[in-house]
């Protein structure tokens, strides 16, 4: 009982600070920070980002929530489970969402590519120019850091993340230890 402490060696994500992540996204091109807004405030992976159609937004009450869905290796059915839209996400929605089919659309219109080189490229630059590394998949973990470190519920963590297992989440509450560590350190 009482606070697991992690062993040396098992796995912490990497994320970004909320600074960094500003100024990352800051620095893309409109349609690069509209699906980046959407990973990091959501907890979408790329593939589920990318797959995202006009209407799998929904309003319901007083929340407008998202359908994410992907696959995994060779599965052929679909897993999807719903998260809330973030007004930051909202907003770019109305400024670079498309009004039919896929939401997010690449700086030549299409939907964006099944892999993420693209994106990746350009965090990868905007990123080293700012003295700090980022890729897409970076955008998820910051979510679940963030949440984790503001005192998220383990549980809804998950499942907003699409968890199988709170195992999985937990990695997020270890990442947030360089931070408790810096705090600390203020005493």
């Amino acid at each position: 009982k009482g606070i697991k402490v992690p062993t040396e060696g098992k796995h912490c994500a990497e994320f970004l600070t909320k600074p960094e992540l500003a100024k990352l996204l800051e620095g893309l091109t409109d349609e690069a920070r509209a699906i980046a807004t959407f990973m990091v405030y959501t907890g979408a992976r790329y593939c589920e980002a990318r797959l995202v159609e006009v209407d799998d937004l929904k309003q319901m009450g007083t929340a407008l929530m998202c359908r994410l869905r992907h696959r995994k290796g060779s599965e052929t059915l679909w897993r999807e489970r719903w998260v809330p839209v973030h007004p930051k996400v909202q907003e770019e929605i109305k400024q670079h969402g498309s009004v039919s089919g896929a939401l997010w659309r690449n700086g030549q219109g299409n939907r964006w590519h099944k892999d993420a080189t693209a994106l990746r490229k350009q965090m990868k630059r905007v990123a080293a120019k700012l003295g700090f590394e980022a890729r897409p998949h970076v955008l998820r973990h910051t979510f679940g850091t963030l949440l984790a470190n503001e005192g998220g519920d383990l549980r809804i963590l998950a499942e907003l993340m699409g968890h199988a297992s709170l195992q999985q989440t937990r990695t997020y509450i270890n990442a947030g230890n360089q931070e408790a560590a810096a705090l600390v350190g203020k005493l």
